[in-house]
Protein backbone atom coordinates (compact mmCIF):
# COMPACT_ATOMS: atom_id res chain seq x y z
CA UNK A 1 0.00 0.00 0.00
CA UNK A 2 1.31 3.43 -0.92
CA UNK A 3 1.94 5.94 1.83
CA UNK A 4 0.37 9.39 1.88
CA UNK A 5 3.65 10.85 0.63
CA UNK A 6 3.79 8.40 -2.28
CA UNK A 7 0.24 9.36 -3.18
CA UNK A 8 1.18 13.01 -3.72
CA UNK A 9 1.78 13.70 -7.41
CA UNK A 10 5.07 15.45 -8.23
CA UNK A 11 3.47 18.12 -10.39
CA UNK A 12 3.15 21.86 -10.78
CA UNK A 13 1.88 24.37 -8.27
CA UNK A 14 -1.86 24.30 -9.08
CA UNK A 15 -2.15 20.52 -9.25
CA UNK A 16 -0.11 20.17 -6.07
CA UNK A 17 -2.38 22.59 -4.26
CA UNK A 18 -5.45 20.58 -5.34
CA UNK A 19 -3.81 17.38 -4.13
CA UNK A 20 -3.02 18.98 -0.78
CA UNK A 21 -6.63 20.12 -0.36
CA UNK A 22 -7.95 16.60 -1.03
CA UNK A 23 -5.52 15.04 1.43
CA UNK A 24 -6.21 17.51 4.22
CA UNK A 25 -9.96 17.05 3.98
CA UNK A 26 -9.87 13.35 4.70
CA UNK A 27 -11.84 12.00 7.65
CA UNK A 28 -8.76 12.47 9.81
CA UNK A 29 -8.65 16.20 9.20
CA UNK A 30 -12.32 17.17 9.05
CA UNK A 31 -12.52 17.57 12.83
CA UNK A 32 -10.39 20.71 12.72
CA UNK A 33 -10.45 23.37 10.00
CA UNK A 34 -7.46 25.53 10.97
CA UNK A 35 -4.24 24.82 9.10
CA UNK A 36 -1.83 24.71 12.06
CA UNK A 37 -3.99 22.19 13.89
CA UNK A 38 -4.65 20.17 10.76
CA UNK A 39 -0.92 19.83 10.33
CA UNK A 40 -0.74 18.29 13.81
CA UNK A 41 -3.54 15.76 13.16
CA UNK A 42 -1.08 13.09 12.15
CA UNK A 43 2.45 12.54 10.93
CA UNK A 44 0.97 11.29 7.68
CA UNK A 45 -0.69 14.60 6.91
CA UNK A 46 2.42 16.54 7.87
CA UNK A 47 4.54 14.45 5.51
CA UNK A 48 1.95 14.87 2.77
CA UNK A 49 1.94 18.65 3.21
CA UNK A 50 5.71 18.74 3.06
CA UNK A 51 5.80 16.60 -0.09
CA UNK A 52 3.27 18.80 -1.88
CA UNK A 53 5.12 21.98 -1.02
CA UNK A 54 8.45 20.51 -2.10
CA UNK A 55 6.92 19.58 -5.44
CA UNK A 56 5.50 23.07 -5.81
CA UNK A 57 8.60 24.96 -4.75
CA UNK A 58 10.40 23.64 -7.79
CA UNK A 59 7.99 25.64 -9.93
CA UNK A 60 8.34 28.90 -7.99
CA UNK A 61 10.33 31.74 -9.52
CA UNK A 62 12.85 33.20 -7.11
CA UNK A 63 12.11 36.90 -6.79
CA UNK A 64 14.69 38.98 -4.98
CA UNK A 65 13.54 41.75 -2.68
CA UNK A 66 15.26 44.20 -0.41
CA UNK A 67 14.83 43.56 3.28
CA UNK A 68 14.73 46.29 5.88
CA UNK A 69 18.26 46.78 7.15
CA UNK A 70 19.28 44.94 10.31
CA UNK A 71 20.01 47.44 13.07
CA UNK A 72 21.89 46.95 16.33
CA UNK A 73 21.61 49.70 18.94
CA UNK A 74 23.97 50.03 21.91
CA UNK A 75 23.02 52.43 24.69
CA UNK A 76 25.46 53.30 27.47
CA UNK A 77 23.23 53.72 30.51
CA UNK A 78 26.19 54.36 32.80
CA UNK A 79 29.96 53.94 32.61
CA UNK A 80 29.62 50.24 33.40
CA UNK A 81 26.16 49.35 32.08
CA UNK A 82 25.23 48.73 28.45
CA UNK A 83 21.98 47.68 26.76
CA UNK A 84 21.77 46.03 23.35
CA UNK A 85 18.75 45.97 21.03
CA UNK A 86 18.86 44.07 17.73
CA UNK A 87 16.12 44.71 15.15
CA UNK A 88 16.17 42.01 12.51
CA UNK A 89 14.15 39.74 10.24
CA UNK A 90 14.45 36.88 12.70
CA UNK A 91 13.29 34.14 10.32
CA UNK A 92 15.92 35.16 7.78
CA UNK A 93 18.56 35.31 10.53
CA UNK A 94 17.67 31.77 11.62
CA UNK A 95 18.00 30.58 8.02
CA UNK A 96 21.49 32.09 7.81
CA UNK A 97 22.53 30.33 11.00
CA UNK A 98 20.83 26.95 10.58
CA UNK A 99 20.69 26.37 6.82
CA UNK A 100 22.54 29.00 4.76
CA UNK A 101 22.53 26.69 1.73
CA UNK A 102 18.72 26.66 1.59
CA UNK A 103 16.45 29.29 0.05
CA UNK A 104 13.96 31.13 2.22
CA UNK A 105 11.17 28.96 0.76
CA UNK A 106 12.96 25.70 1.51
CA UNK A 107 13.89 26.76 5.03
CA UNK A 108 10.34 27.88 5.85
CA UNK A 109 8.97 24.58 4.57
CA UNK A 110 11.41 22.39 6.51
CA UNK A 111 10.95 24.23 9.80
CA UNK A 112 7.19 24.65 9.47
CA UNK A 113 6.70 20.89 9.46
CA UNK A 114 9.03 20.03 12.33
CA UNK A 115 7.45 18.74 15.57
CA UNK A 116 7.25 21.53 18.12
CA UNK A 117 9.88 20.06 20.47
CA UNK A 118 12.34 19.59 17.62
CA UNK A 119 11.78 23.14 16.39
CA UNK A 120 12.45 24.49 19.90
CA UNK A 121 15.77 22.66 19.92
CA UNK A 122 16.69 24.05 16.51
CA UNK A 123 15.86 27.60 17.52
CA UNK A 124 17.74 27.24 20.82
CA UNK A 125 20.80 25.97 18.91
CA UNK A 126 20.75 29.03 16.63
CA UNK A 127 20.32 31.40 19.55
CA UNK A 128 23.22 29.85 21.45
CA UNK A 129 25.47 30.33 18.41
CA UNK A 130 24.44 33.98 18.05
CA UNK A 131 24.91 34.69 21.75
CA UNK A 132 28.40 33.24 21.55
CA UNK A 133 29.19 35.27 18.43
CA UNK A 134 28.22 38.73 19.70
CA UNK A 135 31.12 39.88 21.88
CA UNK A 136 31.77 43.17 23.69
CA UNK A 137 35.51 43.73 24.09
CA UNK A 138 36.88 46.11 26.72
CA UNK A 139 39.77 48.49 25.95
CA UNK A 140 42.05 47.01 28.63
CA UNK A 141 41.41 43.46 27.46
CA UNK A 142 38.73 41.05 28.51
CA UNK A 143 35.03 41.18 27.70
CA UNK A 144 31.75 42.40 29.13
CA UNK A 145 29.44 39.38 29.09
CA UNK A 146 26.03 39.95 27.56
CA UNK A 147 23.22 38.42 29.63
CA UNK A 148 19.46 38.53 30.03
CA UNK A 149 18.85 37.66 26.37
CA UNK A 150 15.25 38.05 25.22
CA UNK A 151 14.37 36.10 22.07
CA UNK A 152 11.12 35.67 20.10
CA UNK A 153 8.93 32.79 21.31
CA UNK A 154 9.49 29.54 19.40
CA UNK A 155 5.76 28.92 18.87
CA UNK A 156 5.21 32.34 17.28
CA UNK A 157 8.26 31.94 15.04
CA UNK A 158 7.10 28.54 13.76
CA UNK A 159 3.64 29.97 13.06
CA UNK A 160 5.33 32.69 11.02
CA UNK A 161 7.31 30.07 9.11
CA UNK A 162 4.08 28.24 8.25
CA UNK A 163 2.52 31.47 7.03
CA UNK A 164 5.51 32.24 4.83
CA UNK A 165 5.57 28.75 3.35
CA UNK A 166 1.88 28.84 2.49
CA UNK A 167 2.06 32.41 1.17
CA UNK A 168 4.92 31.42 -1.15
CA UNK A 169 2.87 28.50 -2.49
CA UNK A 170 -0.32 30.49 -3.05
CA UNK A 171 1.44 33.59 -4.43
CA UNK A 172 4.95 32.89 -5.81
CA UNK A 173 5.64 36.62 -6.07
CA UNK A 174 4.77 37.23 -2.43
CA UNK A 175 7.34 39.17 -0.39
CA UNK A 176 7.32 38.77 3.37
CA UNK A 177 6.69 42.16 4.98
CA UNK A 178 6.53 41.11 8.60
CA UNK A 179 7.82 43.68 11.10
CA UNK A 180 11.30 43.10 12.39
CA UNK A 181 11.73 41.34 15.71
CA UNK A 182 13.56 42.95 18.61
CA UNK A 183 16.18 40.93 20.49
CA UNK A 184 17.52 42.41 23.72
CA UNK A 185 20.43 41.87 26.11
CA UNK A 186 22.52 43.85 28.56
CA UNK A 187 26.04 43.88 29.93
CA UNK A 188 27.86 45.22 32.96
CA UNK A 189 31.58 45.44 33.60
CA UNK A 190 33.92 46.29 36.43
CA UNK A 191 35.79 48.79 34.23
CA UNK A 192 34.44 51.70 32.21
CA UNK A 193 32.75 50.82 28.91
CA UNK A 194 33.26 54.21 27.32
CA UNK A 195 35.33 52.64 24.51
CA UNK A 196 34.39 49.20 23.24
CA UNK A 197 35.21 46.75 20.48
CA UNK A 198 32.07 45.03 19.22
CA UNK A 199 32.55 41.68 17.48
CA UNK A 200 29.69 40.40 15.30
CA UNK A 201 29.15 37.00 13.63
CA UNK A 202 29.01 36.74 9.84
CA UNK A 203 25.30 35.80 9.94
CA UNK A 204 24.44 39.28 11.23
CA UNK A 205 26.48 41.25 8.72
CA UNK A 206 25.92 43.61 7.01
CA UNK A 207 24.03 45.75 9.53
CA UNK A 208 23.75 49.26 10.88
CA UNK A 209 25.22 49.86 14.35
CA UNK A 210 23.88 52.78 16.37
CA UNK A 211 25.53 53.74 19.66
CA UNK A 212 24.89 56.63 22.03
CA UNK A 213 24.73 57.78 25.62
CA UNK A 214 21.34 59.37 26.41
CA UNK A 215 21.19 62.84 27.96
CA UNK A 216 18.78 63.34 30.87
CA UNK A 217 17.06 66.57 31.87
CA UNK A 218 14.59 66.90 34.71
CA UNK A 219 11.67 69.21 33.90
CA UNK A 220 10.00 70.80 36.93
CA UNK A 221 6.32 71.72 37.04
CA UNK A 222 7.00 75.47 36.71
CA UNK A 223 9.31 75.16 33.67
CA UNK A 224 7.71 75.21 30.21
CA UNK A 225 10.83 75.38 28.01
CA UNK A 226 13.71 72.94 27.93
CA UNK A 227 16.86 73.53 25.83
CA UNK A 228 17.92 70.43 23.90
CA UNK A 229 21.35 70.08 22.33
CA UNK A 230 22.32 67.24 20.02
CA UNK A 231 26.05 66.55 20.04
Amino acid sequence: MKSAVDAVPRVGCNDAWDALSRLLWTSEAKADSTLPRMLAVSDKLMRAWQAVLLASLAALPVAAHELEATRLTLVARADRHLTLALHVDYVELLRRVLAPQQSGYEFALRCATLPEAEWRREQARAQAKLEAGIRVGLPGGGEARLRGWQWPAAERVQDLLRQRAMAALVDPGHHAEDPQDEIRAEATAEASMEDLNLRLPAELRPLLVVSYRPAHTWVSADRDTVPIRFR
